[in-house]
């Protein structure tokens, strides 16, 4: 018999692992059937093309999706590939552009990604470290347990550095902004005001362009919103019911 539950799907971050979910996860588990893929051995090559292959084969469907920061670009490329089966998004601390383009001020430079990316090849391990820090700093996830996890999350994807390497190109390379108004299910975008990963302008432009968005902002969280309020995060989640009856 099928799980009567409706499945929510959550992919992580860059330099984290699946570990990263589970203050929410376990309040969800008795309403939802959770699942928290490690992606670094979904899809080893880190591509879009490959990431989202093996996610519309592994989870058939309908789903919902919640993705974090790279794990959000993914759930975009995935929502906009198999609009059949991904019923519903859940995007926090991502972005439609990593990296500065022209018309887009929100992302990091070319230069500002290189230097970052030689960083990680000379140690990667500090390197990981610097991240982590930089995504907690000013906001109420920036506690002790929250560090503990994200160093757990960090040491599981350590042992993945090309994935973690090639990551960094698919940060490059993804460039969603002119597809964002065809993402047509419904979005519920989650942001830290306090993000300097990614600026929480960039919740409020997706949520403006999305046809079914709309934007949850934290000012007291930073680029990790869901550890900073884990309750409420899970309250979103649960906010939307049922994926199948969408």
């Amino acid at each position: 018999m099928a799980n009567a539950l409706p499945t929510w799907v959550f992919l992580h971050g860059w330099g984290s692992s699946s570990a990263v979910w589970h203050p929410v996860c376990e309040r969800l588990t008795r309403t939802h059937q959770v699942e928290t893929p490690d992606l670094f051995e979904l899809a080893p090559d880190a591509g879009l093309d490959s990431m989202v292959a093996a996610l519309h084969q592994r989870y058939p469907g309908p789903v919902a999706v919640c993705g974090w920061s790279l794990g959000g670009i993914y759930a975009q490329a995935w929502a906009l590939a198999h609009p059949e089966q991904v019923r519903r998004l859940v995007l926090t601390a991502t972005t439609p552009s990593f990296l500065r383009r022209e018309n887009w001020a929100y992302g990091m430079s070319r230069q500002e990604l290189d230097t970052f990316t030689q960083f990680f090849e000379q140690d990667p391990r500090e390197t990981l470290k610097r991240f982590a820090a930089l995504g907690v700093m000013g906001g109420r996830e920036a506690s002790p347990a929250a560090g503990q996890l994200l160093r757990e999350a960090g040491r599981s994807a350590m042992a993945h550095q090309g994935f973690l390497r090639a990551g960094l190109r698919t940060l490059a390379e993804a460039d969603f902004r002119e597809r964002i108004p065809g993402l047509n299910c419904p979005v519920d975008v989650v942001h830290g005001g306090l993000d300097r990963i990614v600026p929480v302008e960039v919740g409020e432009w997706l949520a403006n362009k999305l046809p079914r968005g709309c934007l949850t902002r934290w000012d007291d969280a930073s680029h990790v919103p869901f550890l900073a309020r884990p309750d409420a995060f899970a309250l979103i989640i649960d906010a939307y019911g049922d994926d199948r009856d969408v």
